[in-house]
């Protein structure tokens, strides 16, 4: 089920993590001191899931974090890793001048 705002912020901090997904990679976990951070699970080209986390809420929205989900799987669908652009990895030479430009808003989140 997608989350909404009233759910977010009624989410309670347990004994341990745990996760509440939006849909398409997108969860929220939910930390034992209470802070709720954004993450994206995807697979790029190695097959393997890979993670990378976009920040706290509530300072990033729930509409915020689904484009940056939207950004983040167009990147993979075109071959690069969000994790890597995230990380600072060169993007490749041969990538079109719109994918760079959608790189260039990814890592800006």
């Amino acid at each position: 089920m997608a989350l909404t705002d009233t759910r977010l912020r009624n989410f309670k901090p347990g004994e341990k993590p745990y996760c509440e997904s939006d849909g398409g990679g997108l969860y929220i976990e939910v930390l034992p001191t209470g802070k709720r951070r954004w993450g994206l699970k995807y697979r790029a080209q190695s097959r393997k899931q890979e993670t990378v986390r976009l920040g706290d809420y509530p300072a990033y929205t729930l509409a915020e974090a689904r484009v940056w989900r939207d950004d983040g799987k167009a990147l993979v669908e075109r071959g690069l890793s969000p994790m890597a652009i995230k990380r600072g990895d060169p993007i490749p030479p041969d990538v079109p001048p719109l994918v760079k430009e959608m790189t260039e808003t990814f890592i800006g989140r």
